[in-house]
């Protein structure tokens, strides 16, 4: 069709998912939440691939309203192109935070490979979504790594993800849908600025389109994004090989060694060393937090997960197992998305998410177990949180109640035993004020209000 030689042609693809979709016999999945970037992909794919099978992977997060009529919808079009479909849900055992819904819809998208017998997963991020995911990560601080994604071509471990639209601006694939009369779908929190992305969309981007309008800026983003991928590749090899004789396969780590080193080969050395040994989900403010310790000179030791402990104790640094019997300890979680680890296995997250749709009359009904979740109000939330072990004298307002109860008699009236309770971390603000404990309701001085438009999830599960 003339309209993809105008808007998506495929030079200007990267050349690197080309050659891996032109390499592979099995079939395409792509991953279509009906909204216009994804829809315009599976039009895409079938135009300039269309002989190969074209497998639709769909994901109802049953989070908005519209989720089911949606589905249905996709179901027709689905149905009226010929294509296979396959649809995904969320059960209502699975959370609705950012994370917990993007860990489910991969599980999904990868059991369907699985089921398919297919390699590649081809997701629609297109060129707008690379500029706001690198805003954001400078916000935040970041490596070179964060600045390059998300990427065209990502191996994982049972397959690849393809993102074949990372050159096209969002406006570009609308303009197509609107073209061939592809039917999508608009997720109006999109435009609420409650998300941080939202307004980095909404301010950032359109600010800078006015600012330098004629002029083709995400052109020049994208180069950027491309010079750092080339020079992080050639520090990775490089680094790799200066590296390859050195030893990272011991519970301990001599600084002497790596002291007289730059202090990017010291970040290097300690992430690598770090995840030989089973240490994953930590990132640069953990890195900061060993290098700070170090700076000090004093001997100390830091949680790094639910099993490990490094003990500082120069010149060397250790790995220690944790005991999983121990109680929770005394310790501050400041941000919007802190986490803990506990030696008994588990997980507390702070994270706030925009109030979706009905939510504050799923909270008021109860309809969120207080042994995992605890759902309070942003405008109200302490921006430092105290996490301690239960003191048998402990006593707070639990929501919907008019009086005080000592959190003893909470534990005694649900059955909870002596030994559970005294591994179950109390969450507090920074004068003591109770504001949930796991297992028990939450303090009705910190509950969500109805017109609240952001939300905090406090998160206690079994990592």
């Amino acid at each position: 069709m003339e309209v993809f030689k105008k808007s998506l042609r495929l030079q200007d693809t990267d050349p690197e998912v080309t050659h891996w979709i032109n390499s592979y016999e099995g079939p395409l999945c792509v991953a279509c939440s009906g909204g216009p970037d994804s829809m315009a992909l599976v039009a895409w794919v079938r135009h300039y691939f269309p002989h190969r099978p074209c497998i639709v992977l769909h994901y109802n997060h049953k989070v908005r309203a519209v989720s089911d009529k949606e589905e249905m919808l996709l179901k027709t079009w689905a149905h009226d192109q010929h294509l296979t479909l396959e649809v995904g849900h969320r059960s209502k055992n699975i959370g609705i935070t950012e994370s917990e819904l993007r860990h489910a819809r991969y599980q999904f998208f990868e059991k369907m490979l699985c089921f398919h017998k297919s390699t590649l997963l081809l997701l629609g991020h297109h060129q707008d979504d690379q500029v706001e995911t690198v805003m954001m990560r400078l916000m935040r601080g970041v490596s070179l790594d964060g600045l390059i994604a998300p990427r065209a071509v990502h191996r994982m471990k049972k397959y690849v993800k393809l993102r074949p639209l990372l050159n096209f601006p969002k406006q570009t694939l609308i303009d197509l849908c609107k073209h061939l009369n592809i039917p999508y779908f608009t997720d109006v929190t999109n435009m609420q600025a409650c998300c941080v992305r939202n307004r980095v969309r909404q301010n950032i981007l359109n600010s800078l389109d006015m600012t330098f309008e004629g002029v083709n800026w995400r052109k020049g983003f994208k180069r950027t994004c491309r010079i750092l991928g080339e020079q992080r590749d050639f520090l990775e090899q490089y680094l790799q090989q200066k590296f390859a004789n050195f030893s990272f396969s011991q519970p301990q780590i001599c600084w002497e060694t790596l002291k007289s080193l730059s202090i990017y080969e010291q970040r290097y050395c300690l992430q690598k060393w770090l995840q030989i040994q089973g240490i994953r989900n930590f990132g640069f403010e953990t890195l900061d937090r060993i290098f700070f310790k170090i700076a000090s000179g004093e001997n100390t030791t830091l949680a790094l997960d639910s099993t490990k402990t490094l003990s500082i104790c120069l010149p060397y640094l250790y790995l220690n197992n944790l005991n999983k019997q121990s109680a929770p300890f005394e310790l501050n979680m400041v941000g919007q998305h802190s986490c803990v680890c506990f030696p008994d296995g588990h997980q507390l997250k702070i994270q706030y998410v925009p109030c979706i749709h009905d939510l504050y009359a799923d909270v008021v009904r109860g309809e969120y177990a207080y042994d995992t979740y605890a759902i309070l109000d942003v405008n109200v939330f302490p921006k430092k949180v105290i996490v301690r072990n239960w003191r048998p004298g402990d006593y707070y307002r639990p929501i919907h109640q008019s009086v005080v109860k000592n959190v003893s008699h909470l534990f005694n009236a649900r059955k909870i035993s002596i030994e559970s309770r005294c591994t179950r971390p109390v969450i507090c603000d920074r004068v003591g004020k109770i504001l949930w404990v796991p297992g028990l309701p939450p303090s009705e001085d910190f509950k969500l209000q109805k017109n609240s438009k952001m939300c905090v999830f406090l998160i206690y599960k079994k990592t």
